[in-house]
């Protein structure tokens, strides 16, 4: 590919520019997993032009379908940089070794593992940010621009009016994530420093919680692609007891199942924010 200048990239017509984003996410995952044999099995690769060839967004004015894939694109792009963040935490250890005990014992690999940490923690709230604007901009033409930007969506994923509202059981995770990681991350309160000082290896739950909010966001997209082909998912991220009953109320089709459950997850969200899990 070509470099070009941001004159260039304006003059590209939507067309065009949904092509380039396409192929640099496309030699992005090649370049990612060209070690890997040709017949290994591979996840299909998530693309901007899925979600504009849609038969909801594929008729809309060209100006519109420019501002999703502009959306869209940047919401990928943020993906990609999770999962390069936690490819690079993976090669750290395996210079090393996973099981190595020692490896734990060590200030300056703890030090790298609270890099990726802090990343992953921070770049993964930024894509739910994204994937925010993104389903509201796709019902109503415009971003979510509010200081309360969680709650506004929160708000309008409570409407069941819009096949978008299958995405409230998201909140569950975003809401737990703020509370047990984010906030004190961003807000100076960091738990890193003080993990450090016990150098104790942490459990398997503890290396990987940080990464639920991202493994949810990768898992949204097939499900978008699908309600805006007219298509009703069937399936479901399930993380929670809560998740499992939002699941069995939208699959039921009943709208009053459906409110209920809604409520009762909103509820569930509120009640746990005085909490620290």
């Amino acid at each position: 590919m070509d470099s070009i200048t941001q004159n260039d990239l304006e003059k590209l017509s939507t067309e065009e520019l949904i092509s380039r984003m396409d192929d640099i996410l496309l030699k992005s995952s090649y370049e990612r997993y060209s070690y890997l044999p040709k017949d290994f099995p591979r996840q299909e690769i998530p693309l901007v032009s899925q979600l504009i060839k849609t038969s909801r967004l594929s008729i809309l004015a060209d100006d519109v379908k420019r501002e999703i894939a502009n959306i869209a694109f940047d919401y990928l792009v943020q993906l990609e940089l999770n999962s390069v963040g936690a490819g690079i935490f993976n090669i750290i250890t395996s210079i090393h070794g996973h099981s190595n005990q020692e490896l734990w014992l060590s200030p300056l690999f703890r030090l790298r593992q609270g890099v990726i940490y802090q990343y992953i923690v921070a770049f993964s709230r930024v894509a739910m940010e994204i994937f925010m604007d993104l389903l509201y901009f796709v019902e109503k033409g415009k971003r979510l621009k509010t200081r309360q930007k969680l709650q506004t969506f929160r708000d309008w994923l409570g409407d069941t009016e819009h096949p978008l509202h299958y995405f409230a059981y998201i909140l569950l995770t975003v809401y737990k994530f703020d509370k047990d990681l984010r906030t004190d991350e961003i807000h100076g309160t960091p738990q890193f420093p003080r993990k450090l000082l016990l150098l104790q290896k942490p459990t398997s739950e503890e290396q990987n919680m940080h990464y639920q909010l991202f493994g949810e966001l990768i898992n949204c997209w097939r499900p978008l692609i699908d309600i805006l082909n007219g298509r009703k998912p069937t399936y479901m991220t399930i993380s929670s007891d809560k998740a499992q009953e939002w699941f069995k109320a939208f699959i039921s089709g009943a709208k009053e199942e459906i409110d209920m459950q809604l409520q009762d997850m909103f509820s569930y969200i509120d009640s746990q924010k005085m909490h620290r899990a």
